[in-house]
């Protein structure tokens, strides 16, 4: 694959067409990031494997051996709910989930994941001044990139004695724009979810604190 998309990037170098250059280097980026995204994984596997190794080893106890226990659940954890978590906060998320009754799911709080704070044992959905900027900054660069795409899609209707090369550009140029509006709409969904799970954690915080300060009788 690589060698298909040589060609044409020193063609483009050598005529200065910047606009194939630009396709080209992005098409190869998008074709090898599955393999890049695999390594990574095959990375996070070997520290598993490493950890479950050691733990296997009868010399190794005490407070060696807890420590690899609760790293081997910690990965383990962010493995299966994509979460990093340590212990206090694992069991405030599945006790989260469960008191909700359907309402939480673990996928939403993974998606939320940047925003959760524990604090005195209690979870909290933490959404910052500089999220809300972010979030907006987002969505305004997304709808001009897509405008942008759409730019380029229709260039070619009102461009006379276009040829197959500006076209593949112009076209290649508005597919990526597009691609990248999709990504910073992708980049908002984080606080859009934590703001929807902030009231529903609040009031099963609140629900909890109040049982817990009931007095027996």
């Amino acid at each position: 694959m690589i060698d298909k998309l040589l060609d044409p990037l020193l063609n483009g170098l050598e005529s200065g067409n910047w606009g194939v250059v630009f396709v080209v280097v992005a098409v190869a980026l998008i074709v090898n990031l599955r393999p890049i995204l695999d390594f990574l994984e095959r990375r996070e596997s070997r520290r598993e494997d490493f950890v479950r190794e050691a733990i296997k080893i009868d010399a190794v106890a005490g407070a060696v051996r807890s420590f690899l226990e609760e790293e081997l659940n910690y990965l383990l954890f962010k493995k299966v709910t994509g979460i990093p978590a340590n212990k206090a906060l694992r069991d405030k998320l599945k006790e989260i989930v469960d008191r909700s009754a359907g309402e939480i799911q673990t996928f939403q709080l993974a998606r939320a994941k940047n925003h959760l704070r524990m604090k005195e044992g209690k979870l909290n959905v933490v959404i910052e001044l500089i999220d809300r900027v972010e979030w907006c900054f987002n969505w305004v660069a997304a709808i001009a990139m897509t405008l942008f795409a759409l730019v380029f899609f229709m260039l070619p209707n009102a461009i006379r004695g276009i040829n197959f090369q500006q076209l593949v550009a112009l076209m290649g140029m508005g597919f990526l724009f597009f691609l990248f509006a999709l990504f910073l709409v992708r980049q908002t969904i984080p606080l859009s979810v934590a703001r929807k799970l902030q009231p529903i954690i609040k009031e099963l915080e609140y629900s909890s604190n109040r049982v817990d300060n009931a007095p027996k009788a």
